[in-house]
């Protein structure tokens, strides 16, 4: 991997998750052995890239585990035990490979070469004919990868400069945000921009999966202090909120799970109740999980599901 050249988050995860089933590595093997990390910044910034591709990998149900060497108690070693993340036989349905086509449309705009190898493989375990690799669905994913912001975010955060950026409301409104950054959290397996949006002069939360472009600095340095008492807390505004209900399969959709609150059993599966202030977002989460999780209310979500569903099996015929 060539000093400072910028990989897809993507890219790196699954280089990450590969690196670490094959074998026990330490921090300083990973960042500078495994591909992505070396972009030629500092240290302290690609320790804190991989800091946050632990929670990631975690959150999605990755048993990712560190431990202190056996030989010197301090060095610590990082590695996925493949023993607990077994997949079993996979005999993948076509909807679910459809499905899968999905998120690669939306991961890798780019070029589709090594996922579509990788598609086309998993077609052969299936019972059904798929559509060709090189066929796009026409539903898009909002995959957007906050990577790039987030370090222009803590930049601007400790240097106190203001940044701006395109913006996706919970209401589905685009538009241009001017902000003074104070803090970013990590909640419900999202991060979000707590700042002061200079045009309304209120306190605001930003998650940066809804960033529309990077974020950019603009002005001077110093411009502003960030508070000592900053709220920190993180929800959604007023009124904004949705209240969807959810029935789970046992052992799948773990982030889901971790989102919501669970309300009630139907059979073996549990029902989960999640607020949202972004039912788009939730929509294609329930989507991507196939028959495992089955939208129960509000009505939108159940409808918007099924659309989903209904046009990935049209591409699975």
């Amino acid at each position: 991997m060539t000093s400072g050249q910028s990989v897809p988050a993507v890219e790196r995860l699954v280089s990450l998750t590969a690196a670490l089933l094959h074998r026990r590595m330490t921090k300083e093997e990973i960042l500078t052995q495994v591909g992505g990390y070396q972009t030629g910044r500092s240290r302290d910034a690609t320790a804190r890239m991989f800091e946050r591709d632990k929670e990631l990998l975690r959150d999605q149900g990755v048993p990712l585990i560190a431990k202190a060497d056996a030989a010197d108690g301090q060095t610590v070693r990082y590695w996925i035990d493949d023993s607990a993340w077994s997949t079993g036989d996979l005999k993948p349905t076509p909807i679910q490979i459809a499905l899968l086509s999905l998120a690669v449309e939306a991961t890798t705009p780019a070029g589709r070469h090594l996922p579509g190898r990788a598609l086309t493989k998993l077609r052969a375990l299936s019972p059904m004919s798929i559509v060709e690799a090189d066929v796009a669905l026409t539903t898009s994913l909002d995959l957007s990868d906050p990577e790039d912001s987030f370090d222009t975010l803590a930049s601007a955060i400790e240097h106190g400069q203001r940044v701006t950026f395109s913006y996706l409301s919970a209401r589905g409104k685009v538009t241009t945000r001017t902000v003074e950054p104070w803090r970013l959290v990590r909640h419900q397996g999202g991060w979000y921009l707590i700042a002061r949006d200079c045009e309304a002069d209120e306190r605001r939360v930003f998650r940066l999966s809804r960033f529309q472009s990077e974020a950019a600095v603009t002005g001077d340095p110093g411009v502003f202090t960030v508070p000592d008492d900053v709220d920190m807390r993180i929800g959604p505004e007023t009124g904004d909120e949705t209240l969807a209900r959810l029935t789970i399969a046992p052992g799948t959709a773990m982030l889901l799970r971790q989102r919501g609150t669970k309300v009630g059993q139907v059979g073996d599966d549990d029902v989960i109740s999640i607020g949202t202030d972004n039912l788009g977002e939730l929509t294609q989460q329930v989507a991507s999980y196939g028959g495992d999780v089955i939208p129960l209310e509000p009505e939108e979500l159940v409808v918007d599901v099924k659309r989903y569903w209904e046009q990935a099996a049209r591409y699975a015929k």
